[in-house]
């Protein structure tokens, strides 16, 4: 029973993942350039998704306090 539950509870996770990174596509494409400070699978993932789509010109992901990435 109780594996059955998580790997319910698994499936509706990942499904509401991808849910939150489609959804979030039209926010990102109305602007030009994003900061981003911290770990998220979620949002790094819907940053990538943007750029892949090249409606965002210009990513800079901060990760740590002195390291700057840009995409």
């Amino acid at each position: 029973l109780m594996m059955t539950r998580g790997a319910t509870f698994l499936a509706r996770l990942e499904r509401s993942h991808d849910k939150i990174v489609e959804v979030s596509q039209p926010f990102l494409a109305a602007v030009s350039k994003v900061l981003v400070h911290g770990k998220s699978r979620l949002v790094a993932e819907a940053l990538v998704c943007a750029c892949k789509s090249k409606e965002i010109e210009v990513i800079y992901l901060v990760r740590d306090k002195n390291k700057l990435l840009v995409m």
